[in-house]
């Protein structure tokens, strides 16, 4: 594999170790896992053992923003000189392999940035969410010219030639995301949207850390701050 996974966590289930096995067996050896300060450690004891994993641990829970940062450091310092890039992928099954590689393959190919890109119309999927994306996008479209068909999602390619640039885009928790895509059309840099199947179910909502109030702010927030520069 020409790319490494990097698996941000916090109080993950045992979904975590399905996508690693799977992984594994699809031949990624460098899996870059982050735990960002969750509260049980039984799932990390058995990703600790697997030899394909590289474990990362955060004393205390800094944010996802932070967790990807650590990935980022670590593949930087470590391994960039094997590999052409990261995909970042959820822990809680929200993304397929299969999905993941599709993602990885275009970003090997073009050298961009890719975003593996959910469709928010089937039924399966909240209103909340769809309602959410929607108008995320529209408002990133109005404010920043550029139409991102999913802004949330955390299915990403990052290339080696772009990452330090988003090592150090600004944020640690949900709100780095945004600014991620902010800085790559500031920096006029190519987006690929790759079209990803979209999971939702109950315990994939059971598990999410991600609150719909705050964190929607803290994004819409940095948006507009970002936009007066």
């Amino acid at each position: 594999m020409k790319y490494v996974p990097l698996i941000p966590c916090y109080n993950p289930n045992e979904k975590l170790l399905d996508i690693i096995s799977e992984l594994v067996k699809t031949g990624f050896k460098d899996i870059i896992v982050v735990d960002d300060g969750s509260n049980d450690k039984k799932i990390f004891n058995i990703v600790k053992k697997n030899k394909n994993c590289i474990l990362i641990t955060h004393d205390k829970n800094k944010g996802k923003g932070m967790a990807l940062k650590s990935g980022i450091n670590y593949y930087l310092d470590k391994l960039i000189n094997k590999y052409e890039g990261i995909v970042s992928i959820d822990c809680d099954g929200q993304h397929l392999v299969s999905d993941m590689i599709l993602v990885g393959n275009k970003m090997i190919s073009s050298n961009n940035f890719t975003l593996g890109v959910r469709m928010f119309d089937g039924k399966n999927v909240p209103i909340r969410n769809r309602l959410g994306n929607k108008i995320t996008s529209f408002v990133f479209k109005i404010l920043f010219k550029k139409h991102i068909k999913d802004t949330q999602t955390g299915l990403r390619g990052f290339p080696n030639r772009l990452l330090k640039l988003i090592k150090n885009c600004d944020g640690e928790r949900y709100e780095y995301e945004i600014n991620m895509l902010i800085d790559m059309v500031i920096n006029k840099e190519e987006i690929e949207e790759v079209k990803i199947e979209t999971i939702y179910n109950k315990e994939k909502n059971k598990y999410s850390y991600f609150k719909p109030f705050k964190d929607s702010y803290d994004i819409y927030k940095v948006m507009f701050r970002r936009v007066k520069r």
